[in-house]
C-alpha cells in the first residue's frame, strides 16, 4: 500500500467558548467548563504549531463567539507582529465601529461570519436582532472597503430544517452586500450532542454494510480530521 504524509494544514485556537447567540444547531449547552484564553496561552499555541513541519493556517472559532474576547486585537497584532495570517469566525453582533477599526488596524487576513438566516428566522435560530447585526456586518464591509479590502470576508451558511428552502435567496442577499464567498454546511449531530433525527452512535446495525462500502470505494474509516486539522481549546487543552 502506498504511503503518504499529510501536513497539518488548519490551527483552530479557541479564544472562548462564550458565546451571546443560542443557535439551535450548536451544542454549547452540553460544555460546562467555559471561560476566555490567556495571552500567555495563546502564544504557546503558536509557538508550538510553528514547530509543524508545515505552518498551519491560524484561524480562531471553536464553540464561541471570538468578538466576546477583550484582546482578540492583541491576538491579532501579536500574529501579524509574528508575520503570520489570522483569521477568525463571528456572528458579527458585537461587531462595533470601534471593534471593526481595530481589525482593521491589527491587520486581520480574514473575517468568517457565521450566519445562516435572516430577519425574523434569524432572530429565531440565534436569539438575537437581526438588524444590529446586518448593520454591522454592513458597516465593516464598507470600512474594508474604504481601506482597500485588506480583510478577506467569508459567510458561512449552516443547513438546516428552517432555512433550506432559503439559502439561495440568503446567499443573494450577501452576494448584493458585496461577499461572494461562501462556506456551505449540512447540519450534524456533532458527535451526537444534537438531535437531527440520526442516531448511530453505539448501533452497528450498518457496520458491515458501511466498511463494505467503504473498501470498495478506496476509502478508509479512520477520521482524517487530525491529520489536517487541530484544535486548541479556550484553556490549552488540544482536541
Amino acid at each position: 500500500m502506498a504511503r503518504f504524509q499529510i501536513g497539518m494544514r488548519n490551527l483552530d485556537i479557541e479564544l472562548t467558548n462564550r458565546c451571546n447567540a443560542q443557535c439551535t444547531f450548536c451544542p454549547r449547552d452540553q460544555t460546562p467548563d467555559q471561560g476566555f484564553m490567556p495571552f500567555e496561552t495563546f502564544q504557546k499555541s503558536v509557538e508550538r504549531a510553528l514547530e509543524l513541519p508545515e505552518v498551519p493556517k491560524f484561524h480562531s472559532a471553536g464553540q464561541g463567539e471570538p468578538t466576546l474576547h477583550p484582546q482578540l486585537p492583541e491576538f491579532a497584532e501579536y500574529m501579524y507582529e509574528k508575520g503570520l495570517d489570522f483569521g477568525f469566525t463571528t456572528n458579527g453582533s458585537l461587531l462595533t465601529e470601534s471593534l471593526s477599526q481595530r481589525i482593521l488596524d491589527a491587520q486581520v487576513k480574514h473575517i468568517v461570519f457565521s450566519i445562516s438566516d435572516l430577519d425574523e428566522d434569524y432572530e429565531e435560530v440565534y436569539a438575537l436582532k437581526f438588524d444590529v447585526t446586518r448593520a454591522n456586518i454592513m458597516r465593516f464591509l464598507d470600512m474594508n472597503e474604504a481601506a482597500g479590502s485588506p480583510v478577506r470576508t467569508t459567510v458561512s451558511l449552516v443547513a438546516h430544517d428552517l432555512n433550506k428552502p432559503k439559502l439561495a435567496d440568503y446567499r443573494k442577499f450577501w452576494t448584493d452586500a458585496g461577499i461572494n464567498e461562501f462556506i456551505h454546511y449540512d447540519q450534524t449531530n456533532r458527535g451526537g450532542a444534537c438531535d437531527v433525527g440520526l442516531y448511530f452512535v453505539d448501533n452497528d446495525g450498518y457496520k458491515t454494510e458501511a466498511a463494505e462500502l467503504l473498501q470498495r470505494n478506496g476509502l478508509s474509516h479512520v477520521c482524517g480530521v487530525p491529520f489536517i486539522m487541530l484544535f486548541i481549546g479556550w484553556n490549552g487543552q488540544y482536541y
